[in-house]
């Protein structure tokens, strides 16, 4: 048998996101907010130059825009990983 009870769960919001890059605040009355930037986190294991350190990185869609200006191989967008292209000699 089975007897159950009330459980109080304390919950939190997002009150504020700001853009790492440009500092700026990043609207998230919008819905959903979550289409208009990026969030990483990244836990660093045993062996890596951060060890033990949790990165939590949010970057509005401009700053992320100008990110991407600086890889060398782009983003795998539609899961095509073998044709992938070099973004500074356009050749896969």
């Amino acid at each position: 048998m089975k007897k159950h009870g009330n459980v109080i769960v304390e919950a939190t919001e997002i009150k504020l996101i700001v853009c790492n890059m440009c500092a700026c605040d990043i609207d998230i009355t919008s819905h959903p907010y979550v289409d208009n930037h990026i969030s990483i986190e990244k836990v660093w294991h045993y062996g890596s130059p951060f060890d033990g350190e949790l990165h939590s990185i949010d970057l509005c869609s401009a700053c992320y825009n100008k990110f991407l200006q600086t890889l060398m191989i782009a983003p795998n967008l539609d899961g095509d990983r073998e044709n992938q292209l070099c973004l500074n000699t356009g050749k896969p």
